[in-house]
């Protein structure tokens, strides 16, 4: 009998949160009847691993992250001339760029087009309101962090 099993699950298009989405990967644990699982988590994957160990820390027996980003201090001036850049954009043309961006860089995808419409349909959730929404809490969060 094999000594691991390795369970790979996509994120549904119709998640509304990070909170529901770990909450499916609990779901996933306790179907497959796993009480703990070695976490591997790759790009904005990392981030939900992180959720996951934060959320049932008794249920991760290791995490490991790949290919995640982090910004550092050093970053802060770029990203908020980008944000402002991002905000002063009119929505419509923020979501071309979006379409742009990841057609460019899913080019060799067969999917490629699918995946793009399900980005545009998210960011349509909230629109510019809930990026505006986004850098306000972040802004608030790295206060509280200081």
């Amino acid at each position: 009998m094999p000594r691991f099993r390795t369970i790979a699950p996509d994120y549904p298009s119709s998640v509304g949160s990070c909170a529901e989405l770990v909450d499916g990967f609990v779901a996933v644990l306790d179907a497959e009847g796993i009480d703990r699982a070695h976490v591997i988590g790759q790009s904005a994957g990392g981030m939900y691993a992180e959720l996951l160990s934060r959320r049932v820390p008794d249920r991760v027996r290791s995490l490991t992250l790949s290919s995640t980003g982090l910004y550092g201090p050093e970053d802060v001036d770029r990203l908020r001339m980008r944000v402002e850049t991002t905000l002063a954009t009119p929505w419509l043309e923020t979501q071309e760029a979006i379409r742009t961006a990841l057609r460019s860089t899913w080019q060799d995808s067969d999917e490629a087009e699918f995946w793009i419409e399900q980005v545009v349909t998210a960011t349509d959730a909230a629109g510019s309101v809930g990026c505006r929404q986004f850098v306000s809490s972040s802004s608030r969060a790295r206060r509280e962090c200081r």
